[in-house]
């Protein structure tokens, strides 16, 4: 019995027939705008995602989210290596199989590509432009530089990082993964969930879901990855038309910032969040090496207190500002200030406080 084709939107269908037109090396098939992920026309057994319904979607949507947020209470443990990688990606999709996904190999890597190159074609949600995005054929030697890429992934050596470093490190390491692409489908979900591990494990935070308020932020991370994963395929793809897509997409996107630039948006490290947000209980017990941070804040605000005696609003501005110093250095991965001594930061306040006093009466006269 043939099973009922899901209708498209006239917006949707449009976008299929471009495709299906635009796409004339490809053999004949039905595609579900979402879903584009095609081969080349000269790889053998083409891989399209089967048309999904709107309770399976919502049922996809539902249930990872829900293992994603399993993941936050209950984390993979371990070294970040490939392995890691799967589980997370099987614990993400397990439940997919049984709601009619198919497409979906939890905990598996995508076999590899014989002939031709894995492609993507993207539509953005603010455009209706069309982008091509090529990954790694997943062949031995992308196996090779899966486990290669992978040994950057130490949270040890990225502790030790400043903020500037971390955030590249980070955003080279996930468009390489990227690249490989390991996964049938998930690789996004899966690849958000192991770097938000890793870099929580380095002492820092990705906030990915900044990019998820609405459609531009979305598609400015589309672009920002897909850029850098097309600038790491381009030499190795195998199909010509293929690299006139791809080429295509480069050129469209050579002003666009890259993922490791983007992320200088979204990622900060976790003891700064915690001193600016928290409170001191909850903050020192995460970090007890901010006790020093506070010690310095409590001199100030006694000083403030002492000098401006008659003016408490002052006195709340005055430590309002120099905690928010504080995390300013902070957010550059320097701890510097944790140890210096009380002493030496009271004499800072107090020179600085007596600079201010004195541009204030110049500016009297």
């Amino acid at each position: 019995m043939a099973t009922p084709r899901h209708p498209l939107s006239w917006k949707a269908s449009r976008l299929t027939m471009k495709l299906n037109s635009s796409l004339s090396r490809t053999e004949t098939a039905s595609l579900t705008p979402m879903s584009l992920t095609r081969r080349s026309k000269s790889t053998a057994g083409r891989f399209l995602p089967m048309a999904t319904d709107d309770k399976k979607t919502r049922l996809e949507g539902l249930w990872t989210r829900r293992r994603i947020l399993e993941l936050r209470e209950h984390p993979v443990r371990g070294v970040f290596d490939a392995a890691h990688l799967l589980e997370i990606n099987r614990r993400i999709f397990q439940d997919m199989p049984r709601f009619g996904f198919p497409e979906y190999r939890p905990g598996e890597f995508r076999p590899p590509v014989i002939r031709g190159d894995w492609l993507k074609y993207r539509q953005l949600e603010s455009n209706d432009k069309i982008f091509c995005i090529a990954y790694s054929d997943m062949g031995r030697d992308a196996r090779r530089h899966l486990e290669t890429f992978l040994e950057a992934a130490n949270p040890d050596t990225l502790k030790t990082l400043k903020t500037a470093d971390f955030t590249k490190a980070m955003g080279d390491l996930y468009s390489r993964l990227d690249y490989i692409h390991p996964f049938r489908d998930g690789n996004s979900r899966t690849l958000r969930e192991f770097t938000r591990q890793l870099a929580e494990a380095a002492g820092y935070t990705v906030d990915w879901e900044r990019f998820n308020e609405n459609k531009f932020g979305r598609d400015v991370l589309y672009i920002a990855r897909d850029k850098s994963v097309n600038e790491l395929s381009f030499p190795h793809l195998r199909d010509a038309d293929t690299k006139r897509d791809v080429a295509f997409t480069r050129d469209s996107f050579a002003r666009s910032r890259d993922l490791p630039d983007l992320l200088r948006d979204a990622v900060r490290p976790s003891r700064a969040i915690a001193f600016e947000k928290e409170d001191r209980e909850t903050a020192l017990k995460k970090f007890p090496e901010l006790a020093t941070h506070y010690a310095l804040l409590d001199l100030a605000e006694a000083q403030a207190s002492e000098r401006f005696s008659a003016d408490p609003r002052t006195v709340v501005n005055v430590v309002a500002d120099i905690k928010s110093r504080m995390v300013a250095r902070l957010d550059t991965g320097d701890v510097q200030i944790a140890r210096a001594a009380p002493e030496h930061a009271r004499a800072d306040w107090i020179e600085r406080d007596e600079h201010d006093d004195a541009r204030d009466e110049g500016r009297e006269r």
